[in-house]
């Protein structure tokens, strides 16, 4: 088990973070990691939903390279969320692109669960999960890790397992219990309880500040850590934010948020007469896109802001109850104006 207190100390380690999210599994190379014989491994897989797990692992990611342990970020999230770390600390940082290694959640919509279509993923991928379990075997064999974290896939923890690795969940849930609060047949409970067996290969737990209940511990035998927030800086000024937007300082603002969710684009088109309160201005942010000013709504791309930066220079923040949204908004003391996802058990 690594603690926190080992990660500071004089053993400098190399460390692969899977961070993984939907999609369809494929290996990839190595990228960027050039003799891993010299020194040891921890494996990071992440799961995404949105982008929420993908901020909070590049804050402890950030904290690794600080102490000069070498990271390989291994993930289906885009590469601009790790692009300050990649930048920064060039020869002990390196990004690898690779789809899924858990099948996550089906949102039909920012804030609706597709209830179907999740429990049907579910089903493909364990039914396919013996041959991604063997060729992860296989590379952790090769990369010889000390650990493997898991934020919040499942599967690697068997893997891990496998290979005699020890591993930690690195959370404030786990997909167990969303599975189980949407499932609603046998099969489909026997699903969920196939999760649950998975991750209950590890016993270690680094909770997460709003954690829910983690159904696969056993409290008698779990060994758990609780951590204070986790969670990103603030980069720009306010003056600085709204200087660029063209957003007087004392207009009133809101920002609008979904994560990984685009909420613009064709056939999405937004008039400030519409969404906004008289007067007031709009910032909306998406993952990829890029708009311009239209009246009183700025669209922003998140490859480009910061949204640390977004939040600290508005009055009030639009969105869903993610573990990246509620975290900043809480350390910025920001109101969130919040729309319920009915099926999500996180919240």
């Amino acid at each position: 088990m690594l603690t926190a207190m080992e990660i500071q100390d004089d053993r400098k380690l190399r460390v692969a973070y899977y961070i993984t999210g939907h999609g369809t599994y494929f290996p990839v190379s190595g990228g960027g990691i050039e003799d891993a014989s010299k020194l040891s491994l921890i494996y990071w897989f992440h799961h995404r939903t949105g982008f929420g797990h993908s901020t909070r692992a590049v804050v402890i990611i950030d904290r690794l390279l600080q102490l000069h342990h070498t990271v390989t970020i291994v993930t289906s999230a885009p590469q601009w969320i790790f692009s300050d770390q990649l930048t920064l600390y060039p020869s002990l940082c390196s990004f690898r692109s690779i789809s899924t290694v858990d099948p996550g959640v089906i949102q039909s919509d920012p804030v609706t669960v597709d209830e179907d279509k999740t429990m049907q993923k579910l089903k493909d991928f364990l039914d396919g999960a013996d041959e991604i379990v063997e060729c992860e075997a296989e590379w952790m064999r090769e990369w010889r890790p000390d650990v493997v974290c898991l934020d919040a896939a499942f599967l690697p923890a068997i893997v891990a397992k496998k290979v005699g690795v020890p591993s930690v969940v690195v959370s404030n849930f786990s997909f167990d219990a969303i599975f189980h609060a949407i499932a609603r047949t046998d099969p489909e409970h026997h699903l969920s309880q196939t999760c649950q067996k998975m991750y209950s290969a590890t016993q270690y737990l680094i909770r997460l500040p709003g954690h829910i209940h983690f159904p696969f511990l056993n409290p008698s035998t779990a060994k758990i850590v609780d951590v204070p927030l986790v969670v990103r800086k603030v980069r720009r000024s306010k003056v600085d934010i709204r200087t660029e937007l063209s957003i007087s300082l004392d207009a009133n603002c809101c920002l609008i948020t979904f994560g990984g969710f685009e909420l613009v684009g064709p056939g999405r088109e937004w008039t400030a007469e519409r969404v906004l309160p008289e007067g007031w201005y709009g910032v909306i942010a998406g993952p990829y896109g890029e708009g311009t000013a239209k009246g009183r709504l700025r669209w922003v791309p998140g490859e480009k802001y910061h949204l640390p930066d977004l939040i600290n220079a508005v009055d009030v923040v639009v969105g869903k109850l993610g573990y990246g949204t509620c975290s900043e908004v809480v350390a910025l003391r920001k109101p969130l104006v919040y729309v319920p996802r009915p099926k999500f058990v996180e919240e």
